[in-house]
C-alpha cells in the first residue's frame, strides 16, 4: 500500500484531507493543543521509525486501528493523538530563527556527537510555519571549517526537500511543527577537530531564505 493509496483510502474520515509524506524522514505535527484528535497512519513494513518517533512526541497516543496482511503481519497502524494534547518532544538544541516566507526554525538535534570522520551525521531540524508557504523550498545543511584567514570551507552537507521531497513546504500548513532529518555523509579522512554547522533554503531561481543569502548558524560540531 502507497502513501497516496492510503491517503485515498482515509479521504471520507471527519476533518482535514490526509497528508502523506515519508515517515523515515519527517514527521508534520500540530504545534498547539488540538481540539479534535490527530491520527497518524504508518505502514509499518516501509516506516519503522515514525512508530519510534511518535510515543515521545505525544506519550498519551493510542492505536486506533490496525491492519494485518494474509500472514496475520500488522501493515498499517493509525495511531491517535488525543484531543488537547501538545507536544512533549522539544529539540536538544534550541535555535529560534525566521528564515522567511511563513518559515521558522525552533531548534534542531544531533546524533551521534562527537561524531567520527566517515560516519553519518543525523541533523533533524524543528521547523515552525508561521504562515503557508508560497513556493516550494530546497534545504541546504552545511559542515563547514575555516581557513587560516577564517573564510569558510564547505566540508559535507546535504540538500534537498523537505523529507526527501515527500513534503514540500507548499504542503506545508500554519501552526505546523516539522520535524525534518537530514543525514550528512561526513568524509573518511575528515580531521578531528570543531566545525561549524549552516543551514538554509533555496530555490533553483536563485533566492535564498534568509533573502540576504547567508545560512542560520545552527552551532559547533566535534569531529574526533
Amino acid at each position: 500500500m502507497r502513501p497516496s493509496t492510503l491517503a485515498f483510502a482515509l479521504r471520507n474520515r471527519p476533518g482535514p484531507a490526509p497528508i502523506h509524506f515519508d515517515g523515515r524522514h519527517i514527521i508534520p505535527l500540530t504545534a498547539a493543543a488540538t481540539d479534535q484528535p490527530e491520527l497518524y497512519a504508518v505502514i509499518e513494513y516501509e516506516d519503522f521509525r515514525t512508530s519510534l518517533f511518535l510515543p515521545g512526541i505525544f506519550p498519551t497516543a493510542t492505536v486506533q486501528q490496525e491492519f494485518f496482511d494474509w500472514e496475520g503481519e500488522s501493515t498499517v497502524r493509525i495511531y491517535e493523538r488525543p484531543a488537547n494534547a501538545v507536544p512533549e518532544q522539544l529539540p536538544k538544541f534550541s535555535r529560534l530563527a525566521t528564515l522567511g516566507d511563513g518559515i521558522g526554525l525552533l531548534g534542531y538535534d544531533l546524533h551521534p556527537q562527537p561524531v567520527h570522520a566517515g560516519e553519518i551525521l543525523y541533523l533533524q531540524l524543528h521547523w515552525l510555519v508561521e504562515a503557508k508557504p508560497t513556493a516550494d523550498w530546497t534545504v541546504f545543511t552545511h559542515v563547514l571549517a575555516h581557513d587560516d584567514l577564517g573564510n569558510p570551507m564547505l566540508v559535507a552537507g546535504k540538500d534537498n526537500p523537505p523529507g526527501e521531497n515527500s513534503l514540500p513546504t507548499t504542503r506545508w500548513q500554519p501552526g505546523w511543527r516539522i520535524l525534518d532529518e537530514y543525514q550528512i555523509q561526513l568524509p573518511s579522512d575528515l580531521a578531528s577537530g570543531e566545525y561549524n554547522l549552516e543551514i538554509g533554503l533555496y530555490q533553483a531561481s536563485g533566492a535564498h531564505l534568509p533573502s540576504d543569502a547567508t545560512g542560520v548558524p545552527l552551532g559547533n560540531l566535534i569531529v574526533e
